[in-house]
């Protein structure tokens, strides 16, 4: 199920970001042509945030619950509510980057963050089970 939400998610992205950079397209062919290159870059970076926040999300959630499991529900709203809390500050944070020195610097100096960010969550062990 979670891919058929995916591939439409993906799917509207493209399209919405497609259609919005072709119809504020202005200077002619080479305008199209820019226009074309943006729509691209645009596209493979918001279909590979959500595609980390999609994926990425049913696992730390499932760790709470094993980390905590007679508040299994606190914890899942704990982590859930730190999550966007750290991507809200995260985008905020490159959108302004991005004001000041273009989006594709600022999109590329954040992509050390989210690697480590990344690396850093393949790095959790799940508590062992202890005997009783």
């Amino acid at each position: 199920m979670i891919s058929v939400i995916k591939a439409t998610l993906f799917g509207l992205i493209a399209g919405l970001v497609g259609c919005y950079r072709g119809l504020t397209v202005a200077g002619g062919s080479k305008g199209v042509g820019t226009a074309v290159n943006e729509t691209l870059v645009l596209c493979v970076v918001a279909l590979f945030a959500v595609n980390v926040v999609l994926t990425t999300i049913p696992p730390i959630v499932v760790t709470a619950q094993e980390l905590v499991p007679r508040g299994a529900a606190v914890g899942s709203g704990i982590v859930m509510g730190l999550a966007w809390a750290a991507g809200s500050v995260g985008v905020l944070v490159t959108g302004g980057a991005a004001d000041l020195v273009g989006p594709r610097t600022a999109t590329l100096a954040t992509m050390p963050v989210i690697v480590g960010a990344i690396f850093l969550a393949g790095r959790l062990t799940a508590p062992r089970a202890t005997e009783a």
